[in-house]
């Protein structure tokens, strides 16, 4: 069984528009994925990865029932037997202009991500994967499966690894959760603090995207 990535954000996204999941009222993606941890009794930040392009869904078909139960949908439309063969990548032994360009559009399209002001939003990221899944089919093998790879690496965690990635932001010293899981910054100083982390951390990411196209990339386009 395949999970269904696209369902399951169109489901929570039609969710969030309707506003109420399991008769709780909801404003917001993020309070959808705490009713689901705390239904299905799994992480909420493992509910939030489901939504991962990669991702392979909740880890047994019995949780991915118990799932659609909670949200109101029909039984075993998150899931779908796998019948037809990927469509086979375009074999390319010398790269014309046409296949270097879809390398450095792969490239401009994780710099511009980056850059975004909508970093921390998932559809934001989403939209950014499956504009580079379009130009896979220019790309060898090869140089694509280093690219998933370093996206899943270095760009997802930004998404489906917030706190780890961006640990220096929430210490005792910033801030702490409310009761009602809400993280609250101490004073305008340790927002400043907390800014300036969150800032240093996307520099070191686009530092480690500009060694990856200068180590991987750039050989394919000379």
């Amino acid at each position: 069984m395949s999970w269904d990535v696209m369902k399951y954000k169109k489901v929570l996204n039609q969710i969030k528009e309707d506003g109420s999941l399991d008769g709780t009222p909801i404003n917001s993606k993020e309070e959808i994925y705490d009713i689901i941890a705390e239904k299905i009794y799994v992480n909420r930040e493992t509910a939030k990865s489901w939504t991962r392009p990669t991702s392979t869904g909740p880890k047994d078909q019995e949780m991915v029932r118990d799932l659609e139960k909670l949200l109101g949908i029909e039984c075993d439309s998150l899931s779908f037997e796998t019948k037809k063969e990927e469509t086979p990548k375009m074999e390319v032994k010398v790269l014309s202009d046409v296949n270097k360009r879809a390398i450095f559009k792969i490239y401009e399209l994780m710099k511009d991500y980056l850059h975004s002001d909508d970093v921390d939003d998932e559809d934001c990221f989403s939209h950014m994967w499956s504009e580079v899944e379009k130009h896979s089919i220019l790309v060898p093998d090869e140089l694509y499966t280093k690219i998933s790879d370093f996206m899943d690496n270095n760009l997802a965690p930004i998404i489906y690894e917030r706190e780890k990635t961006y640990a220096a932001c929430y210490t005792d010293e910033i801030g702490h959760y409310n009761d009602k899981g809400i993280w609250e910054v101490e004073s305008e100083e340790a927002l400043k603090k907390m800014c300036m982390n969150f800032m240093l951390k996307n520099i070191e990411i686009e530092n480690a995207l500009d060694e990856f196209a200068q180590k991987e990339l750039k050989p394919y386009l000379i």
